[in-house]
């Protein structure tokens, strides 16, 4: 005992946070591994990890996401990371998916608390607006109108739901006036190969989300001012 050797990692109140989640990662391997959002939770304890939390637990998420995604091992506040993050800091994304989560994230403690209400009431109208069109098929990949429903796709709720909540109160209710028209403009999206692939394989990578977003914001756009 007295001649073993210990590793010791000496994070202090300075250390940067993107330093700490990578060695957070790197020693994240005995027992049972932490998945990636309990590892930005424990990273980012107070306001950040309560209002994630929050978001997560709102009736309008639950009710678009369809009681789908698990709260067991946080899959539920992933994906209200994943929303805040895009919504927050799409510009600044680099293609490091897990850094960029813990980022976000980590701002949210930087924030006041008017900031993070006004983040709060852009997710509900986002996850109202989205149910109010795609119904139970929120988020969810559809090629056709006889495909059976699938399971949600990450890729797709990010995408959408940031996009949808980058809009005016004004601009979401003329998209739901015109849902039929919306719904039918996805489905030729996901008929697109580009498309489909950046929505389907490597949806981390800067080019893939940086087609999906900008093919939805198109979509939008068209629409609205058609």
């Amino acid at each position: 005992i007295k001649a073993l050797k210990i590793t010791m990692n000496v994070l202090r109140k300075t250390t940067p946070n993107e330093v700490k989640f990578i060695i957070f990662q790197r020693v994240n391997t005995a027992g049972e591994p932490l998945t990636q959002q309990e590892m930005r939770h424990a990273l980012n304890q107070g306001d950040a990890a309560s209002f994630i939390k929050e978001l997560a637990e709102m009736d309008s998420f639950i009710k678009a996401t369809k009681h789908s995604v698990k709260t067991k091992r946080m899959e539920d506040r992933d994906f209200a990371n994943r929303f805040i993050a895009f919504y927050m800091g799409y510009e600044g994304y680099n293609g490091e998916l897990d850094a960029f989560l813990n980022d976000q994230m980590g701002e949210l403690n930087r924030m006041s608390q008017e900031q993070r209400e006004s983040i709060r009431q852009a997710f509900d109208k986002s996850m109202v607006c989205c149910y109010q069109i795609f119904g139970d098929d929120s988020f969810r990949r559809r090629l056709n109108k006889e495909d059976s429903r699938k399971p949600i796709s990450k890729a797709v709720y990010d995408t959408l739901s940031v996009n949808v909540a980058w809009l005016t109160d004004e601009e979401r209710n003329k998209l739901v006036a015109k849902a039929d028209i919306f719904k039918e403009g996805m489905m030729k999206l996901f008929n697109d190969k580009s498309f489909n692939f950046a929505s389907s394989a490597g949806t981390g990578k800067k080019s893939s989300v940086e087609l999906r977003f900008t093919r939805v914001k198109e979509l939008i756009k068209k629409i609205i001012e058609s």
